[in-house]
């Protein structure tokens, strides 16, 4: 997907969001069903999902908890 600026941005296969997450495929899979996983998400065909790499950072930082600190995903601090 582009951004405003043109930049084109990562998208995580089910495997890599839910790793990201740190939950199973079939939790990711159960949620997308259920409409309360990350979204948005592309559906590449039937059955086949990417989900943009800030739709996942927003879905882990809407679920933080217990600290007013922002939420920086290891390796992207500085950005």
């Amino acid at each position: 997907m582009a951004d405003d600026t043109g930049a084109t941005e990562r998208m995580l296969t089910p495997a890599q969001a839910a790793r990201m997450i740190g939950v199973t495929r079939r939790s990711l899979y159960n949620w997308r069903r259920n409409g309360t996983g990350p979204e948005p998400y592309v559906e590449v065909s039937p059955n086949r999902f990417r989900y943009p790499e800030s739709s996942v950072r927003a879905f882990i930082a809407a679920r933080l908890r217990g600290t007013d600190a922002p939420f920086v995903m290891p390796g992207k601090a500085g950005e």
